[in-house]
């Protein structure tokens, strides 16, 4: 077969769109979609034209096309400018996968077309595709010179789940999983269930959205939803286009779990939204879900639940098959020379790493110590605590500036400014600001989650996507507690740590003198409730 370059073109912007607005193009690109072997839902019209659509004020579309001269479609490679100097693959972090889609047989030529049309059009940027699945070939980089000094590929594990039914509820009933599930049985109905509705997935999103963030800002110190307005209406937007799976693990009426994937070939990729609640932690209630999961996917006839590339620990404990996925660079050579250097020096401190006794735990925990100190030292350039920042480096304890206890002045409280006190709110705790402290977003996160997954309760109040007010108690009730601020004890035992926003220092008692009366007032209704259930049985029983 002959090629030639000038079929194969590049569009930018607008261009995207209109070439988009052809409904033959359409069909053209769901045609070759369909027939090309390796070709995966990110490249696909559904998932493809809303993410631009979407996010084109951020990321302008850029759009390979390679078309024959009677308009056949023969190659089509959707990406993105993702900053001034870089581009991507459509979608990025939303699309698991990034890769061209044409025919075996023009695969590399086109790959290859496409890079020097890249070269000429974006001169000094460089591309990065996360990830490149295996079974589209890499070898036409690996033994050209010219390829090589211009491309840096870093394969990754990746981890696949086939779906196993005798498997997956053999898992479900080992000794340690059962004793959870029975746990979790007696605080109401345990089900999961598929959601399939619109309305119903547009009620609970904010819902998952919270506790998705949550757990990031804890764990990785990032959040998809709080930082955009964007990530909700293009997931919604998908679920309307049926590429959506999307289940919950409830417990009565409270999610505890879920799991917002795409729809594959037969599979579901993990790639969109896996949530759980922090507080029901100690149950796992992530790795129950994706178990039971795995069954309701039996039961739809799916073969493969892609666990996408990664190496975080849970998903090595759901895989039963592995194979590896790539990570892709294209860039001028100097660039791929440093590229290749810094990871040549990462892969030979490990070793050594590993004979001194450093694990690569305590390297992770090491990078985010640094990670913290570096945001706490931007804190206090910013609000003038240098001061402050020297005490921490010795500081053991260096967070808990926010934290200690309040002396409760014996004067009544104005209720009226604590009427919108919330309990367990994640999501209020989500808007805790690093201001006139040195604690940072991501440590007050982390300490937060470590408290609810102790069982601890936070009231909070917050107004204007700020958080005003927090204390925490212990989560059982104490044996007594006052319903009258006046008479109660200055430093109550039920109460652990306070946090009051700058603005709000003056109002810091009587916040916290009434959270004492809602306490009570709780206790009184948790006490009627069993008095009225004794009363009910006793009558039953006569």
């Amino acid at each position: 077969m002959e090629f030639f370059n000038d079929e194969v073109k590049i569009l930018k912007g607008t261009e995207v769109f209109d070439k988009m607005a052809s409904e033959n193009f359409l069909n053209n690109w769901k045609k070759l979609w369909f027939q090309c072997p390796w070709a995966t839902v990110y490249q696909s019209y559904d998932f493809v034209f809303p993410w631009y659509e979407i996010f084109k004020a951020e990321n302008t579309p850029i759009l390979i096309t390679w078309e024959s001269q009677d308009n056949t479609l023969l190659g089509f490679f959707p990406l993105c400018i993702a900053n001034k100097s870089q581009l991507a693959g459509a979608g990025l972090h939303h699309a698991e996968y990034q890769l061209w889609i044409t025919s075996e047989e023009s695969a590399d030529y086109f790959i290859k077309q496409s890079l020097l049309l890249i070269s000429k059009e974006f001169p000094g940027y460089t591309l990065t595709l996360n990830y490149i699945p295996e079974n589209l070939s890499l070898e036409w980089c690996k033994d050209d010179t010219f390829w090589k000094r211009r491309i840096f590929l870093k394969s990754s594990t990746h981890p696949i789940m086939k779906i196993n039914p005798e498997h997956l509820e053999a898992e479900l009933k080992k000794k340690n999983k059962k004793e959870k599930i029975n746990r979790l049985k007696r605080l109401g109905d345990l089900k999961i269930k598929r959601i399939t509705d619109f309305q119903e997935f547009e009620n609970i999103f904010d819902e998952l959205a919270v506790q998705n963030d949550f757990r990031k800002r804890a764990v990785y110190n990032s959040t998809t939803f709080q930082d955009s307005p964007l990530p909700k209406p293009f997931l919604l937007s998908l679920f309307r286009k049926g590429i959506l799976h999307v289940t919950i693990l409830t417990v009565g009426k409270e999610i505890i779990a879920s799991n917002v994937g795409t729809i594959g070939n037969k599979c579901v990729h993990l790639q969109g939204m896996n949530t759980h609640s922090p507080k029901h932690s100690k149950f796992s209630p992530g790795i129950l879900h994706f178990l039971m999961l795995g069954l309701l996917l039996s039961d739809e006839h799916f073969e493969v639940f892609d666990l996408t590339p990664g190496s975080d620990p849970y998903k090595s404990t759901l895989a039963n098959d592995f194979s590896t996925a790539t990570r892709l660079e294209f860039g001028s050579p100097s660039f791929i020379l440093i590229r290749k250097l810094a990871n040549s020096i990462r892969n030979n401190l490990k070793p050594f790493f590993q004979k001194i006794g450093v694990n690569e735990y305590q390297l992770r925990e090491t990078k985010r110590i640094l990670e913290v100190y570096k945001e706490k030292f931007k804190l206090a350039s910013r609000y003038r605590l240098l001061s402050n920042f020297k005490r921490s480096l010795a500081s053991k304890r260096a967070n808990d500036e926010w934290l200690g206890k309040r002396v409760i002045s014996k004067q009544s409280s104005d209720n009226k400014n604590f009427l919108n006190i919330q309990r367990d709110s994640i999501g209020d705790l989500l808007h805790f600001e690093a201001i006139g402290t040195l604690c940072t977003p991501r440590e007050f996160m982390e300490d937060a989650l470590k408290r609810l997954e102790k069982g601890q309760v936070p009231y909070t109040i917050c107004e204007d996507n700020r958080l005003l007010f927090c204390v925490w108690r212990e989560s059982r009730f104490p044996s007594e507690i006052c319903s009258n601020a006046d008479s109660c004890s200055s430093t109550p035992p039920d109460f652990i740590k306070m946090y009051v926003h700058p603005t709000r220092e003056k109002d810091a008692d009587q916040f916290r003198n009434f959270v004492i009366r809602k306490i009570g007032e709780e206790l009184n209704e948790r006490v009627d409730k069993r008095n009225s259930s004794t009363r009910i049985g006793a009558t039953v029983d006569n």
